[in-house]
């Protein structure tokens, strides 16, 4: 992750950066308009998706969108707008926030966002200062993914062996699509003495809002007991958990159905328990 101020001039072009007479305190004490958002490097990402994230961090940074006398600079901000921000550290600190929302989709390898030095200049008619920003995404190679492993600190007296996949960025817009199967050691002695647990999710960030994320998963799980006690469990459900800046909304729905293996030797409370059951 970068990000911070850039001269974008070429090699030839006087590199001045900043108009003489802007002094680094007048700058740190102006309004700066953002008259455009340049966005480069989007191959399977969609460029609306990057400027809808930078814009509304620098819009959440008090700031507000004034009208320019001027057309913008770019088709990023509608015509005759900019976005007016009340200084150049609240600037820099949205950019990083906004970097780090994009890198959280892990569809990035690294994105760069600069502010573009050369193109900072004063308003004739005010003391705000307007500028660009460019903001650069380097994208993942592999969309698919894929791991696996064992883990043995379960309380199930059984290792569980792991295998995960995941497609990312699959619509451009930071999707990722995931599927992950296990499966206890004791399913390669005896199919019918073991653990399994299945799962599909898909994951939505910035859904309506930039900070609001959707997850919604299925899964299917088989949980065997028989070797101290007297039951296996099969659940089947849905779950969507929605993460907002108001905090994270889950929604949980599963089947279960409790087995006996054991009726004569099964306890009272897993006897009242066995059979089909709905849960919320």
């Amino acid at each position: 992750m970068v990000f911070g101020m850039m001269d974008n001039r070429s090699d030839g072009e006087e590199k001045a950066g900043i108009e003489s007479g802007l002094t680094e305190e007048l700058l740190l004490g102006s309004n700066l308009n953002i008259r455009s958002i340049k966005i480069s490097g989007c191959k399977q990402t969609k460029p609306d998706f990057v400027q809808r994230i930078i814009q509304h961090y620098l819009l959440k940074s008090n700031s507000t969108v004034s009208t320019s006398s001027t057309p913008s600079l770019s088709t990023n901000l509608p015509p005759n707008q900019s976005i007016s921000i009340n200084s150049l550290q609240n600037t820099l600190i949205s950019l990083g926030d906004a970097v780090l929302k994009l890198e959280s989709t892990a569809s990035f390898q690294g994105i760069d966002a600069y502010l573009d030095q050369s193109s900072i200049h004063s308003e004739s008619e005010s003391d705000d200062v307007s500028a660009d920003i460019f903001v650069t995404v380097n994208e993942k190679n592999n969309l698919l993914h894929l791991q696996s492993k064992v883990d043995s600190s379960t309380n199930l007296n059984d290792a569980m062996m792991s295998f995960q996949g995941s497609i990312r960025n699959i619509f451009g817009r930071g999707e990722s699509l995931n599927a992950s199967a296990g499966f206890g050691t004791k399913t390669v002695r005896n199919v019918n003495n073991s653990n399994t647990n299945l799962e599909i999710s898909f994951v939505k960030p910035s859904l309506i809002h930039v900070e609001t994320d959707l997850t919604a998963r299925v899964f299917n799980r088989v949980m065997n007991f028989e070797h101290y006690s007297s039951y296996s469990v099969l659940t089947k459900g849905l779950e969507i958990e929605i993460e907002s800046p108001y905090g994270l909304t889950t929604l949980h729905n599963e089947w279960r159905d409790m087995q006996l293996s054991n009726h004569k030797n099964a306890s009272i409370s897993i006897r009242e328990q066995s059979g089909n059951s709905f849960k919320q």
